[in-house]
């Protein structure tokens, strides 16, 4: 996060690139000179030295009798850009201004602590632009800020928590002997995650189809009436998600009586 402030010798004021959350205006006068409102606006260096763009600009935000604003914004901005203000005009983008220090419709921000009274001379000596601003960066992309209008910046398709992608580890904690002498078998299993679900399937001599198929399971999985021969038992966790475990765990034995 990167905060702007009216810190003398840092005029205009720059932005990084990322996402605009928030800006703050200093009235010294309790209202804005130009009506009961005003705009935040950002402007871009363009053609000769001293000329600027205007390219983005914030909604109108009513003023009352107080000195101090802060303002709650989504404004995706670019290296670069300057902050400025728009008392109480229409909306301003695409136009270009010169930056003047008497520029009243379009002052940029001075370097002039918040409170304190300008020095310079002329008509506006006593205006002068206290604005700042906060900048987030935007890691995925979509248009929010990442540390405090977004809580899934990987992921630019929410901005709640991010979704969960991982799948549960699934883990046979009992399983039978390798050589059976009985016609049955049984495994216990686990999960990474509480709240998982399971599917197992078993292959082998003389089974059916819906068997040898993942199905729905539960720990402990028995298996009766075993044929002698040689078989393969795989469990895979499923969380509450929907994420399918992709390695399940994996078991063999062979019945022999």
């Amino acid at each position: 996060m990167v905060q702007f402030s009216t810190t003398p010798g840092s005029r205009p004021y720059t932005t990084p690139k990322g996402i605009l959350t928030s800006w703050r205006y200093h009235s010294k006068t309790g209202a804005d000179p130009d009506g009961q409102n005003v705009r935040l606006e950002l402007f871009k260096p363009v053609g000769e030295p001293g000329r600027y763009e205007a390219v983005a600009e914030s909604a109108q935000k009513d003023l009352t009798s107080d000195t101090a604003y802060e303002f709650s914004e989504r404004i995706p901005v670019q290296e670069g850009w300057v902050l400025g203000l728009n008392p109480g005009s229409d909306a301003a983008v695409g136009i270009t201004v010169p930056v003047t220090p008497s520029n009243q419709m379009y002052q940029f921000g001075m370097d002039v602590p918040v409170g304190s009274t300008a020095s310079a001379t002329g008509p506006f000596a006593d205006y002068r632009v206290n604005v700042s601003a906060t900048v987030e960066p935007d890691a995925d992309g979509d248009g929010f800020g990442d540390e405090s209008q977004d809580q899934c910046p990987t992921d630019a398709t929410t901005q709640g928590a991010c979704p969960d992608k991982s799948a549960p580890a699934t883990r046979i904690t009992k399983r039978p002997a390798n050589r059976l002498e009985k016609h049955k078998a049984k495994f216990k299993f686990t999960a990474g995650e509480p709240g998982a679900t399971f599917e197992c399937k078993l292959k082998g001599h003389d089974l059916d189809d819906a068997i040898k198929r993942f199905g729905d399971c539960e720990s402990p999985r028995k298996y009766t009436g075993l044929d002698r021969g040689k078989y393969r038992f795989k469990v895979r966790a499923i969380d509450a998600a929907g994420n399918v475990d992709t390695t399940p765990a994996k078991g063999k034995f062979r019945v022999v009586g």
